[in-house]
């Protein structure tokens, strides 16, 4: 491993760029263009689907693999929502 300096994984910039410019794409599907900001609210409208049909919590298998980028807005989202990730 090396010493970058930085005290932040790849994730924890990408939430801050998120925060810092809710704009900015996030996903694009054929000719749909979703920014963070949507991905967000999206993902908040889905842990409040869950929660309605009783789902309290939600496993994403990575494989011992940390997730990041949009899989990480995505889960944010969720744990905003009040569902355990």
């Amino acid at each position: 491993m090396v010493n970058t300096g930085v005290n932040w994984t790849i994730g924890d910039g990408l939430k801050k760029i998120a925060w810092r410019m809710p704009e900015k794409t996030a996903l694009i599907f054929e000719d749909k263009f979703i920014t963070y900001r949507e991905l967000n609210e999206g993902a908040n409208r889905v842990a409040h689907f869950l929660k309605e049909k009783g789902i309290k919590k939600a496993t994403y298998d990575r494989n011992g693999h940390l997730y990041h980028g949009r899989v990480q807005a995505m889960a944010d989202g969720l744990r905003k929502g009040g569902i355990q990730i």
